[in-house]
C-alpha cells in the first residue's frame, strides 16, 4: 500500500513514546505473547476496495502495523536493535467473517497461537471495539534471523525478554492447522502453474 513505510514508523514511534511514558513497564511484558496486544484504528479511504469496505491488501497492511506496535511497546524492539535480530513476514491468511464499511472503527487484536523451533505464527482479530463483533480473522508466521542468518526461536526470544519460560511443544491449534493446508495448497497451485508454463515454452 502507499505510505505503508512510513505508517509503519509512523505506529513503531508512537508505540516507543508509549512504552516511555508507561509507568510499570514490566506490566507490558508479553504483550503479544503471553496475552493479547490491541491496536485501534479506524478505516480511512486508502483501506478501501471497489465494493466499498476494507479490502485483503489493507486487511494485511494493518496487521503489520499492529505487529510493528507491538513490537514496540512490548519492549521486542529493544532487542531486535540490541542484538541485530530481522523479521521476516511469511504468507498472510486472512478470512472474513463481515465487511468493515468506511470510518468505521475496528481493534486489531493479535496474539501468538503457535511456535515451533522456526516459525511463530501470529493470530490477528479485527472485532468492533463496543461491540465484540468480529470482521476478519488473520494469520500470519514469523521467523526471526540474527545476523548471521541463525533462527531465534520463540523461547529464546522470551527469554531474553524475561518472561516465559514457554512451552517447547505447544498444541498446534485449528487456525494453524488450517493455515498450513492453505499454504501448501497454494504452493501446489504455484508449482502446477510453473511447470505448465514451462511445458508450454519448452
Amino acid at each position: 500500500m502507499p505510505f505503508q513505510p512510513a505508517r509503519a514508523l509512523w505506529n513503531l514511534g508512537a508505540s516507543l513514546i508509549e512504552r516511555r511514558l508507561h509507568p510499570n513497564k514490566q506490566a507490558l511484558a508479553g504483550l503479544g505473547l503471553l496475552r493479547p496486544h490491541v491496536w485501534k484504528a479506524r478505516v480511512g479511504l486508502m483501506d478501501l476496495g471497489v465494493a466499498a469496505h476494507m479490502n485483503n491488501a489493507a486487511a494485511i497492511a494493518n496487521m503489520e502495523l499492529a505487529r510493528w506496535h507491538n513490537t514496540g511497546v512490548s519492549g521486542m524492539f529493544e532487542l531486535v536493535v540490541a542484538h541485530k535480530w530481522m523479521f521476516l513476514a511469511g504468507a498472510n491468511m486472512i478470512r472474513y467473517r463481515h465487511e468493515i464499511p468506511p470510518f468505521a472503527a475496528y481493534a486489531i487484536h493479535s496474539d501468538v497461537i503457535f511456535w515451533d523451533d522456526t516459525w511463530f505464527f501470529f493470530r490477528h482479530r479485527f472485532v468492533c471495539p463496543t461491540t465484540g463483533k468480529l470482521f476478519i480473522e488473520g494469520v500470519t508466521r514469523v521467523v526471526v534471523k540474527d545476523s548471521h542468518r541463525n533462527t531465534i526461536s520463540l523461547p529464546q526470544i522470551a527469554k531474553a525478554m524475561g518472561i516465559g519460560p514457554l512451552d517447547p511443544n505447544p498444541e498446534m491449534p485449528e487456525t494453524v492447522k488450517a493455515y498450513l493446508r492453505w499454504d501448501a495448497a497454494t504452493k501446489r497451485s504455484m508449482e502446477g502453474g510453473i511447470g505448465s508454463e514451462q511445458t508450454k515454452t519448452g
